[in-house]
């Protein structure tokens, strides 16, 4: 996320003879061909293969740099567009003005605090997901005029980000939320001219959110703490208030109820009916935290939709796993954290991530059908 978020995976070196590579290896979300934590295999053909993250072609991960990748046509941006830079890697055959694009969709992003004197910045350095004049990683550019172009990460205006700070920003008006809405603090930052009560949002959408343990107390915390994603009530970072009905208040991180976050539990919470999946659906099992109340096969559902979700290693006996453990977006048969089960049919029913073939989980080199994606989302814009 991460946000632009930098994912990596935690999958193993596993490989299986079975596997197709160039076939079968598709990308985090959608394609063919990905090059996951530095693995490397003769038999991919990189240039036609390595797709980017979410679609396109040409990502380098990890640093990993193949001379048969004609970069300024096949290195994608993370989602869509053409030429990123990640980890740093610089390559003399890129035109970085033309082909430098916004981490989804745009042009001209600085990664890694790379800059590049042929870039107008106040035209090309797009916002993380639309919109003009980002400030990545610090780096600050006298020509940009950050009260109209620094957006915020998913539209909006006036976003501080890695601490940087503009007296010409008018914060109360312009410090959007991440994805929609007003009043973000991001990493720390305060300012006394913010109306918290008012203009602190959820990260996606509603109010009050508290961000790395900074707490205000003009929040009324019952009715602004929003959920990541839409609803009521998220605990951040173990922060807990007494003034919260958790079993009323605390929902799922992307919609739903009774999340429990970083192991915090409360005897208040009825697990079965109010602990939700991460994005939609009901019981999850989140940091190991177990419930023999809770109907494994029928509510431990999937990160994103569907059912049977192993989570940090716990497992069932009473989970039917060949139907119900379900990819982290849609689909079937996923492993999760090395959980490994005889009863499911690998080659159908392990979808990619969301969407495709070929997901490696926990260093299992696994395949699936196509196009069995499941996303909900709850967005408040």
């Amino acid at each position: 996320m991460s946000t632009v978020s930098k994912c990596k995976s935690s999958v193993n070196l596993w490989k299986s003879p079975q596997v197709d590579l160039p076939n079968h290896v598709n990308l985090l979300i959608w394609g063919k061909g990905v090059i996951v934590d530095g693995w490397k295999s003769p038999q991919v053909d990189l240039p036609n293969h390595v797709n980017l993250l979410i679609g396109g072609k040409g990502v380098i991960v990890d640093g990993w740099k193949s001379p048969q990748v004609d970069l300024p046509y096949h290195v994608n941006l993370l989602i869509g567009g053409k030429g990123v830079k990640v980890d740093g890697w610089k390559s003399p055959q890129v035109d970085l003005p033309n082909h430098v694009n916004l981490l989804i969709g745009g042009k001209g992003v600085i990664v890694d605090g790379w800059k590049s004197p042929q870039v107008d910045l106040p035209n090309h350095v797009n916002l993380l997901i639309g919109g003009k004049g980002v400030i990545v990683d610090g780096w600050k550019s006298p020509q940009v005029d950050l009260p109209n172009h620094v957006n915020l990460l998913i539209g909006g205006k006036g976003v501080i980000v890695d601490g940087w700070k503009s007296p010409q920003v008018d914060l109360p008006n312009h410090v959007n939320l991440l994805i929609g809405g007003k009043g973000v603090i991001v990493d720390g930052w305060k300012s006394p001219q913010v109306d918290l009560p008012n203009h602190v949002n959820l990260l996606i959408g509603g109010k009050g959110v508290i961000v790395d343990g900074w707490k205000s107390p003009q929040v009324d915390l019952p009715y602004h703490v929003n959920l990541l994603i839409g609803g009521k009530g998220v605990i951040v970072d173990g922060w807990k208030s007494p003034q919260v009905d958790l079993p009323n208040h605390v929902n799922l991180l992307i919609g739903g109820k009774g999340v429990i976050v970083d192991g915090w539990k409360s005897p208040q919470v009825d697990l079965p009916n109010h602990v939700n999946l991460l994005i939609g659906g009901k019981g999850v099992i989140v940091d190991g935290w177990k419930s023999p109340q809770v109907d494994l096969p029928n509510h431990v559902n999937l990160l994103i939709g569907g059912k049977g979700v192993i989570v940090d290693g716990w497992k069932s006996p009473q989970v039917d796993l060949p139907n119900h453990v379900n990819l982290l977006i849609g689909g079937k048969g996923v492993k999760v954290d090395g959980w490994k089960s005889p009863q499911v049919d690998l080659p159908n029913h392990v979808n990619l991530l969301i969407g495709g073939k070929g997901v490696i989980v926990n260093g299992k080199h696994l395949t699936g059908e196509k196009n069995q994606c499941l996303v909900i989302l709850n967005f408040k814009l």
